[in-house]
């Protein structure tokens, strides 16, 4: 169609331009192998006629393409002829020198914030990539580079969200929807509204999840891969749903949804579909299929050489739980413990919360109660900061387990400080309801209350008991009844 439009005139000057909408056409449904000749042919007749921008365009969005698939870059490294050699550093070192020459500004802050990425993904220094986060800003606002200032965001918020500062992540998402969003590119606006559409899922906030989905809507735009990202992430919200509310046929019909979408989504999408149906085979106590899951995920990563450092982490973590759900606490402690460091060597807030959190109950399980109450007492100020509800809520409830732990072998020695110990695994317990009961969490409420009852036994307090028993009853009739409502509508 370009070369067409152009007249048989102009045939050499817009042919890489036509290569070019070639390869974007390919990618935007998802024959990346495709993409990758067609952008290589582009490049090299770039190359040819001394078009420097669209050269330094073609091979940015190739180390792009690199970055996000990079499976398909080892056809492209084992292919003859191909365009983009080196690794991801290079090509962004050589992208610079070539942008500074021509004095292109907009290659220069994108390569720079490309740099950013790559640095945080492979457990970098998160200093050394906001300062170049703030070398692009400085030379979007010197040379007036509005078009990169809603990447710089997003990028900004994505940082702070791995520092464990959701708040501020959250903040930066609304600058850029609200006052960048003419900017930016309509992908650009799409990821920043399903960011905080995940933030509002991570903290029970469904509905308001599902509203700004709703009033986002991307079908408008006719984009294939928009819509299937959308969808996938809408998916994602319903399925995380359906798991806490133990509705395993709902979460089913959801993870069917997706695994057509995992052809053609970006890997951050794909590794997060795999991380939901792990939590769903475990949740249904399927361990061997989740421990094969999570070994199929792992072979994947270093077959396609992942260096995003946040995968690895939580496989481990993943990995460390189920262990412990399987009654093999020593098997997974030295699993936890790498998670754990290698978390706080890249200063992955949130991962390593998670990883605390296995291996503190793996240290429940060995009887070591204070060392689990210390652990947990240490990142908990953080954690109630920036942490999501689930985090909180699972580990109120390893700080109530390790009270009562405590309380246990003090009983004989000093009884007065066994009842201080019981008092304080009351409290946790009650802050661990509650955040169950925001994310909706039905297993996590049922073993509250049971929790509580097995407390109010100790203390003789038959009152209280029946009364948690009638709450336990109540609440597994209420989640029947919704799941009632649920089959029928969908029926």
């Amino acid at each position: 169609y370009t070369m067409e439009s152009q007249g048989s005139d102009h045939i050499k000057t817009y042919h890489q331009y036509a290569l070019l909408h070639l390869a974007v056409l390919h990618a935007d449904f998802g024959c990346y192998g495709e993409a990758i000749s067609a952008m290589n042919e582009c490049i090299a007749t770039a190359r040819e006629n001394q078009d420097a921008r669209c050269l330094h365009f073609s091979l940015s969005w190739l180390a792009h393409l690199r970055k996000a698939y990079p499976e398909f870059s080892r056809l492209e490294n084992c292919g003859e002829g191909s365009e983009l050699a080196g690794n991801e550093s290079d090509i962004i070192t050589f992208l610079q020198q070539k942008a500074v020459e021509n004095k292109d500004w907009a290659t220069l802050s994108s390569s720079l914030l490309s740099q950013a990425e790559v640095n945080v993904e492979g457990g970098g220094s998160v200093a050394r990539a906001l300062e170049q986060i703030y070398q692009s800003s400085y030379l979007n606002s010197l040379h007036n580079v509005s078009s990169m200032v809603p990447s710089q965001l997003r990028l900004h918020s994505a940082i702070f969200n791995r520092l464990g500062q959701m708040p501020l992540a959250e903040h930066y998402c609304k600058v850029m929807y609200h006052i960048f969003r003419q900017d930016a590119s309509r992908p650009d606006v799409l990821n920043v509204i399903l960011q905080h559409a995940h933030m509002h899922s991570i903290l029970g906030e469904y509905e308001e999840a599902y509203e700004l989905l709703r009033q986002n809507d991307p079908s408008k735009e006719k984009t294939l891969r928009l819509d299937n990202t959308f969808t996938a992430f809408a998916a994602m919200i319903s399925l995380r749903r359906a798991i806490h509310h133990n509705d395993f046929f709902v979460a089913e019909e959801f993870l069917r949804q997706l695994k057509p979408i995992r052809q053609t989504a970006d890997a951050g999408v794909i590794f997060e579909t795999y991380v939901l149906e792990i939590e769903f085979l475990m949740r249904q106590g399927k361990l061997s299929s989740a421990f094969d899951c999570i070994e199929k995920q792992v072979a994947e990563a270093k077959a396609a050489d992942s260096a995003d450092i946040v995968r690895r982490i939580k496989l481990l973590t993943l990995k460390a739980r189920l262990f412990a759900k399987a009654g093999l606490p020593t098997k997974g402690f030295s699993i936890a413990m790498r998670a754990a460091s290698s978390a706080q060597r890249a200063m992955i807030m949130p991962a390593m919360w998670e990883a605390v959190g296995a291996l503190c109950v793996i240290l429940i399980d060995l009887g070591e109660f204070d060392a689990a109450r210390s652990l947990v007492d240490a990142i908990m100020p953080q954690v109630l900061e920036g942490g999501n509800t689930t985090t909180i809520a699972q580990l109120y409830s390893i700080l109530t387990d390790s009270y009562v732990g405590l309380a246990g072998k003090a009983f004989e020695t000093d009884p007065s400080q066994s009842s201080g110990h019981i008092d304080a695994a009351f409290m946790y317990l009650d802050r661990a309801h509650e955040a169950y009961v925001k994310v909706e969490d039905l297993d996590g409420i049922l073993e509250s209350l049971t929790k509580k009852a097995m407390l109010y036994k100790h203390k003789d307090d038959e009152d209280m008991i029946e009364e948690m028993d009638r709450l336990y009853d109540s609440t597994v009739q209420e989640a029947e009844r919704r799941q009632l409502a649920m089959h029928g509508q969908g029926a």
